[in-house]
């Protein structure tokens, strides 16, 4: 698709693309900021508009690019290494792409120590990325963490602070906290120490 006829749209869609908001893009187009909000938002339904934002954001994704998908791949290996996937039945430390979870490793690291007997001994060190971190990315991707939006309610005088769940339903801060608790057990015994 060629860049779109009225200039004002396609100056629109490449500052959109640029990460501006849609009323940011409506001023930087040449619009009113007076009447940006409500141009920029209507842009954003219009036909013509989509298809440009869609065709340019596709032509600016490479092939180095992961998608999101992928991010949620790489996090689930994370979340679900183990030390042992590294170490074979002697011993011996495994780190190629052929072994499970191997994008979890963080460092490795190898030196020669001799011992008072005098012998020469390899101490291999291996770093998991944190397991609780790519659980925690994993929920925030899928938007299982409640959303930043609050309600007040005040009932007799007594004000209350509730979170509104990405589902609509409602809970206390009390709530939350046991909630996170319960999970936070559960991870601890899924991966103790």
């Amino acid at each position: 698709m060629p860049p779109l006829k009225n200039n004002r749209w396609e100056k629109f869609c490449l500052a959109c693309l640029d990460g501006l908001s849609a009323t940011d893009a409506a001023i930087q187009a040449g619009y009113s900021p007076r009447t940006a909000r409500q141009i920029g938002s209507k842009m954003l339904t219009n036909i013509y508009i989509r298809a440009r934002l869609k065709e340019l954001k596709e032509a600016t994704a490479s092939e180095k690019t992961i998608s999101v998908l992928q991010c949620k791949e790489i996090l689930s290996e994370i979340a679900r290494a183990d030390i042992t996937d590294f170490v074979s039945e002697d011993g011996a430390v495994r780190l190629n792409k052929a072994v499970p979870n191997h994008r979890a490793v963080t460092r490795f690291s190898a030196r020669t120590v001799v011992t008072n007997e005098g012998e020469t001994v390899t101490i291999s060190e291996i770093k998991l990325s944190d397991p609780v971190a790519a659980i925690r990315e994993l929920n925030k991707m899928d938007a299982s963490y409640p959303s930043l939006k609050t309600a007040v309610t005040a009932e007799e005088d007594i004000m209350d602070i509730v979170f509104v769940l990405p589902d609509g339903s409602l809970r206390s801060p009390r709530e939350l906290m046991e909630g996170l608790e319960m999970s936070t057990k559960v991870n601890n015994q899924l991966h103790p120490g």
